[in-house]
């Protein structure tokens, strides 16, 4: 028997003068925004749709930095691809129906955040992105 197809995501960071784009979800936890890839649509494009989606924010998704995989409850794994942003446009405004706020922070905040009151596992895609020449990949 073979492995289900992984669920694809896509998500970015944008990384602006020694700050960081972060979203914190609805369990209180931040993150970087992401969000799924519908089906044939690029995972670039998709990247940039759902940052405009969570942020307000119009990017543009640059290289791709690295990739997340982690299980879901229902066995699948999910993978998520990251690109490094540039920012295009937009306001800043949350889509409070799906996350619980959006913040520009410090890079060295977004590591404590992501370390202690996030997702630790996107660290290695975190750091992709503001050391360029990096690319992560992380189960």
């Amino acid at each position: 028997m073979t492995d289900p197809a992984p669920v694809e995501a896509a998500g970015g960071i944008l990384h602006e003068r020694g700050t960081v784009l972060m979203v914190l979800d609805r369990r209180g936890r931040w993150g970087l925004p992401k969000g799924h890839v519908e089906a044939g649509e690029p995972p670039r494009r998709a990247a940039e749709r759902e940052v405009r989606e969570e942020t307000g924010l119009v990017v543009e998704a640059l290289d791709l930095v690295g990739e997340v995989r982690y299980p879901l409850p229902e066995g699948r794994v999910k993978r998520v691809c990251f690109y490094r942003l540039a920012r295009r446009g937009g306001t800043l405004a949350p889509q409070l129906d799906e996350l619980g706020g959006v913040a520009i922070v410090a890079v060295d905040a977004a590591r404590a955040l992501l370390e202690r009151h996030g997702y630790p596992n996107l660290l290695g895609v975190l750091e992709a992105a503001v050391d360029p020449g990096r690319v992560e990949e992380h189960g």
